[in-house]
């Protein structure tokens, strides 16, 4: 992938090192698996060839649980932020991030494990507030949610829970309402939290 753009803010900063850097993420596994240390965190690029960001994520995380990832994409839709999310990013970040912001990001998934922007802003950050919202919300909310983190449409949504598409604009509205958000994205990153995408691979399997 072309990573100049990142390497370049890395290589500005005293405190930044550029461990490695990869053509896509078939090459990425290769060099880690001939190196014995983990950089602190990674960043991927979606769109790689060979292979993408969301098959990378997904084999970082089987073989290293707590590996630290910040997404990168050119792409700003909702979908893409919630399945690297849901994979296990700690952050999603446009290709064109502001270099202060994109140095925000890898200083604090790498201290905290997360990084809040705009993009998913205003997302319960801790279990204690996870609890403290979970009573407000009934059963089919809790399943709607789970549904909610992944590529399915609210239409396909609507048609495997057996509601109508009125019934999925109510719940979208008392959610946003209820958790304080105001998009899909928030709806998903509570359910990841919160540990619903289990239950979406549950229901689907």
């Amino acid at each position: 992938m072309d990573c100049s753009g990142p390497v370049s803010v890395c290589n500005r900063r005293n405190d930044l090192e550029v461990v490695l850097t990869a053509e896509n993420g078939e090459d990425l596994l290769c060099q880690l698996n001939a190196t014995k240390s983990l950089p602190d965190v990674f960043l991927l690029d979606i769109s790689m060839p060979v292979m993408n960001g969301y098959e990378t994520m997904t084999r970082l995380k089987h073989r290293w649980p707590d590996v630290k990832a910040i997404a990168l994409s050119m792409y700003d839709d909702d979908f893409p932020v919630i399945s690297m999310l849901s994979k296990g990013a700690g952050a999603f970040l446009p290709k064109d991030a502001e270099p202060e912001e994109l140095y925000a990001a890898i200083r604090m998934v790498n201290e905290d494990g997360a990084f809040v922007n705009t993009k998913v802003a205003h997302l319960p950050r801790s279990q204690k507030e996870l609890a403290r919202l979970i009573p407000n919300i009934t059963d089919r909310q809790m399943e709607f949610l789970a549904y909610c983190a992944t590529d399915f449409s609210y239409k396909e949504i609507a048609e495997k829970m057996g509601i109508s598409t009125r019934t999925v604009e109510n719940y979208c509205e008392s959610l946003f309402r209820k958790l304080e958000v105001n998009n899909r994205i928030g709806l998903a990153m509570f359910a990841i939290r919160a540990g619903l995408v289990i239950n979406v691979e549950v229901m689907g399997s």
